[in-house]
């Protein structure tokens, strides 16, 4: 989504209460209201909708975010990427003894089947130790079920000596971001389309971000009639 007709479109719903914001100014607003719109996509803590995954649209939304990243299991840990904001899935690579359609067998009659790829369970610190105490055949974690949980910046792993992993998490985009340039004729700073760095999120999210940078402006500069109104024109 290009970050120019953004930027004019915001100027131009701030400009009816007076407002008016600079092309540096613009970054930094832009960057909350980017981070704002994420938590309100992925399914906000206070449980506010739209919750992930409730509907394809939602999932369509958030696809351009999802990245699978390989992953070596060591000593039964990974740490999380620089650019991990919340977990998707993950799954243990490898050939294993499968049935064509994925169901587990024993070895000696199931078949090799490369591509089915083993879901790892993410648990609560209390279920996973649960889980790695238990002596019950499929509650034990094992190479046909295996799970983990998350520890600060690292997710650990049962079983330990699992490989090779994917793990498919939801990543930060990567911000858009204008850069000026001065205009030669009227010598006013103005935005370079050739190196400002457009949205990675495509025009369904207009509205959404358009909403969202007149809040936080409104929020920063105390202007309560702007807030009432963009309240309610929220999309």
């Amino acid at each position: 989504m290009d970050i120019i007709s953004v930027y004019n479109d915001f100027n131009f719903e701030i400009n009816k209460a007076g407002g008016y914001v600079s092309g540096p100014e613009f970054n930094g607003i832009s960057k909350r209201a980017e981070l704002k719109f994420l938590d309100w996509i992925s399914g906000k803590a206070t449980g506010e909708v739209p919750q992930m995954y409730t509907n394809q649209k939602v999932r369509d939304w958030l696809s351009p975010v999802i990245k699978p990243q390989p992953l070596q299991v060591t000593q039964g840990k990974i740490t999380k990427p620089s650019d991990y904001y919340g977990w998707e899935n993950a799954f243990l690579m490898g050939d294993y003894y499968k049935t064509a359609d994925c169901d587990d067998e024993d070895e000696e009659d199931g078949t090799v089947v490369s591509d089915c790829n083993v879901p790892i369970e993410l648990l609560t610190n209390s279920a996973f130790y649960t889980r790695c105490q238990s002596d019950i055949e499929g509650l034990a974690p094992s190479f046909k079920k295996p799970i983990c949980k998350m520890v600060g910046k690292e997710i650990e792993f049962a079983p330990k000596d699992l490989g090779s992993i994917t793990l498919e998490y939801v990543r930060y985009p990567v911000f858009g971001e204008l850069k000026m340039i001065i205009d030669p004729v009227y010598n006013d700073e103005v935005p370079d389309p050739s190196t400002s760095l457009d949205y990675e999120w495509s025009e369904y999210a207009r509205e959404f971000i358009i909403w969202f940078l007149i809040d936080v402006f409104s929020n920063s500069t105390r202007e309560q009639a702007l807030k009432t109104f963009n309240q309610a024109s929220k999309p």
